[in-house]
């Protein structure tokens, strides 16, 4: 299976709040995403210790 395209700030964002408001799991967020649940926690992490703008990359 071949890589997706990157993901955009804006859905970055709107999954890293899905989670850290209890609406789903790393792992379900990572599949509704498209992406590895990896991904997610690196998401995750920048967010907590970047704030929004560590998810613009």
């Amino acid at each position: 299976m071949g890589r997706k395209g990157k993901v955009s700030f804006e859905e970055k964002t709107r999954i890293v709040e899905m989670y850290l408001n209890g609406i789903c799991s790393q792992e379900d967020c990572a599949r509704i995403a498209g992406v590895t649940k990896t991904s997610v926690q690196q998401w995750i992490r920048k967010y907590e210790t970047f704030g929004i703008e560590g998810l613009n990359t």
